[in-house]
């Protein structure tokens, strides 16, 4: 329920900071209303779909690692950190 909290403090900030109803989030975010609801009720089979949670934080300036930490899952690597620890491949010679 950590991330139905984290959801539900997303949505009276949106409505007291830009004045949004839910309707305004899902046009912002690309998250449906449907989705919202549900995600306020708890109600997702394993954990929401990844790219919409990362939609949702983009839109509304929240970090995903918030999210990522309601849902219990490890904080994401953002791109360029992981394509600095990614090992660079060696031209093979042939």
């Amino acid at each position: 329920m950590a991330f139905a909290r984290f959801v539900r403090r997303a949505i009276d900030d949106a409505r007291d900071e830009r004045g949004w109803t839910v309707t305004d989030l899902a046009a912002h975010t690309g998250v449906g209303r449907s989705t919202v609801f549900r995600w306020l009720a708890g109600d997702w089979q394993d954990y929401p779909e990844l790219a919409k949670v990362r939609g949702f934080c983009a839109a509304l300036d929240l970090p995903v690692a918030a999210a990522f930490r309601a849902l219990g899952l490890p904080t994401p690597v953002p791109p360029r950190a992981a394509a600095a620890t990614t090992p660079r491949s060696r031209p093979t010679y042939g």
